[in-house]
């Protein structure tokens, strides 16, 4: 909106390349550019995060893209679970992608993350079953539904909302090597059923506590994201 013929600009292709570029000719639907120069930027995470989340409702789906797409995702993957509310369709993920390519203008990222296909959650967890880092956000005592598949846990044993699981607080994790790819699961809002947890804790998935208090999926997996960045 503010340039004129002269401005001095940087445009980018999605792929690492980015382009030094002044405004030609500006035009009432298009701009005409002269490239300038051409460089490959590198500001990528030196590993791979993946975060597979269901979507939120309305603007949150949009917030949770910006968030993962600033701090270095490498690919977002809606979720399909079984206690899930919003269904992914192809108009939501090109909605997803456009939100991409805004937050990266924004903040200076010169590779999209990639948006995939929705997928159904014991799909997910068996392609990441290879990533060295596989963590799963669950409200509630994760361990006891985990261990007692079909069975209706003991509410009585852990205070409502506590988010029990394998990793608590604090707890030192395995380092990973520097590049091992890394992998992280958020459940919906009424989270994961004890078989999906079953499902996952026999791949080598690890539940991680986020703390005592019941976390939005977009914050839970924000706060992943965060967690992966600095492990």
């Amino acid at each position: 909106m503010r340039a004129r013929s002269g401005y001095k600009c940087t445009l980018f292709d999605g792929t690492g390349s980015e382009y030094r570029a002044e405004v030609a000719e500006i035009l009432p639907k298009r701009v005409r550019l002269w490239i300038l120069d051409r460089q490959v930027v590198d500001r990528e995470l030196p590993f791979r995060i993946t975060i597979g989340a269901p979507l939120p409702k309305g603007d949150r789906e949009r917030f949770l893209v910006e968030k993962l797409t600033e701090l270095g995702v490498t690919v977002f993957v809606p979720l399909v679970t079984a206690r899930g509310v919003v269904r992914p369709t192809a108009a939501a993920v090109r909605r997803l992608e456009r939100a991409v390519i805004e937050a990266s203008k924004q903040c200076g990222r010169n590779r999209l993350m990639q948006i995939a296909a929705p997928t159904a959650l014991p799909s997910f967890l068996r392609d990441h079953a290879t990533a060295e880092v596989r963590w799963l956000a669950h409200p509630g005592d994760s361990r006891r539904e985990t261990t007692a598949a079909g069975h209706t846990p003991d509410a009585s044993n852990s205070p409502p909302g506590r988010g029990g699981s394998d990793v608590a607080p604090g707890e030192s994790l395995l380092v990973p090597r520097p590049d091992a790819a890394r992998a992280a699961a958020v459940g919906p809002e009424g989270g994961f059923t004890p078989e999906e947890l079953q499902a996952a804790a026999s791949l080598g998935w690890r539940c991680v506590d986020l703390g005592p208090r019941v976390l939005r999926v977009e914050t839970a997996a924000i706060a992943l994201a965060v967690k992966l960045t600095s492990h």
